[in-house]
Formats: structure tokens, sequence, C-alpha cells
């Protein structure tokens, strides 16, 4: 009878305990899930970040009028859409979902690739002048190679792309704001024209300087 018991209550103590770890494993798992989603989903508040780039370089301009400029200050050029993995970009209450330096969704319409290639080109576009301009401005500080009417240039243009970047993710904005129908929204958005920027020349020189100034 005894003995009985005791492998009884063997029984349900070995059940429990695996039934425990059964659920301490389905536990830590969702924990580990969980953590890896958060880790790789990036969100970019693209008015912020615009802004931000802006800024830095202004700053440094303002810096250097006064007291000349410092390599460890140089604002560095910097992509804004490209991403290898998948990045949430909001914009003016639009989310853009962006991978690999393409547009691959807006949420809450249905718009054909065609329409969402037309949207990353113009995108793109002046996401790549803004990044040029502003590696031609820090390589022509670092060589000396223009004067400063000509930095002006180069600076001057590397805020219009960023000034011109922000108007056409206004109108992309302002013509989903305005329809709820996606084929209509798909129609407008393939109007946009494209920018109306000269984009800079990608030499071997400003190639170097990435690689000085990583």
């Amino acid at each position: 009878m005894k003995a009985a018991t005791f492998f009884s209550f063997l029984s349900v103590s070995i059940l429990t305990l695996t039934s425990l770890s059964t659920v301490h494993a389905q536990i830590g798992k969702s924990k580990r899930t969980d953590l890896h989603l958060n880790l790789n989903v990036d969100k970019i508040n693209g008015a912020e970040m615009i802004e931000s780039l802006a800024s830095r370089r202004s700053e440094f301009n303002k810096t250097s009028s006064k007291s000349g400029f410092s390599l460890s200050q140089m604002p560095k050029a910097e992509y804004i859409f490209d991403h290898s993995n998948t990045v949430n970009f909001t914009f003016d209450g639009l989310d853009f979902s962006i991978c690999n330096n393409k547009v691959i969704a807006i949420k809450g319409f249905q718009l054909s690739d065609e329409v969402l290639s037309q949207i990353t080109e113009k995108l793109v576009y002046l996401d790549k002048a803004q990044f040029l301009f502003s590696e031609k401005a820090n390589y022509a500080l670092l060589n000396g190679e223009s004067n400063a009417a000509e930095l002006k240039t180069i600076e001057r243009r590397f805020f219009s792309s960023l000034k011109i970047l922000t108007t056409t993710l206004k109108d992309i904005s302002s013509i989903t704001r305005k329809n709820d129908n996606s084929a209509l929204v798909a129609a407008n958005l393939a109007k946009l024209p494209m920018p109306n920027i000269d984009m800079p020349e990608n030499t071997s020189n400003t190639q170097s300087l990435v690689q000085r100034t990583k």
C-alpha cells in the first residue's frame, strides 16, 4: 500500500515538474521572440530625421565660421532610406514600409508595384542627392579644393535637396489624405513630377572620403 502511494506521488511529481518545465520553456521562447522582433523593427520619424540632417550641417557651418572646422564635428553624410531591413518611416501621419531603398507599402492603401516604384524613384533620388552633396561639401573642406562661393553652392544644394524631399513627402501625404479610393490615390501619385535638382557626381574622391571617415 505504501509502495503504491509512493509511486503514485512520484508520478504526480514528475508530471508536475514536466509541465512546469514546458511552461517555462514556452515563456522563455515567447520572451526571446518578442525581444527579437523589437530589435529588428526600426521606426523612423521622417520629419525629425530630415530636420536633424539640416540642423547638424547648419550648426557645423556656424561653428566653423567662428573657430574653423573640426574633423570630429563634421556632420557625416547619411542616407535616409537605405536600410537592409524593413523600416517604418513615418511622415505627417503617413506610414511607409521601406526595405533595401524601396517603398514596399504605404499603410492603408492598396498600391501597385508600379506606383510604389514611381514613389521610390522620387524619394530615393532626393535621398541620394542630399547624401552626395553632404559628402561633397565634407570632401571640399578636408582637401581645400573649393573656394567659399563653391562651397556655399554645394551646401545650398544639400539644403535644397532636403527641402524638396520634405515637399514631395507632403505632396504624397496630401494626396492620400484627400482620397479614400486607392485607385484614385495611385493615379494622382503617378502624376507627381520628378524632382528638379541636378545630381552631383559620385567621384572616386568622395568614395575615398567615405572610407576615411568611417
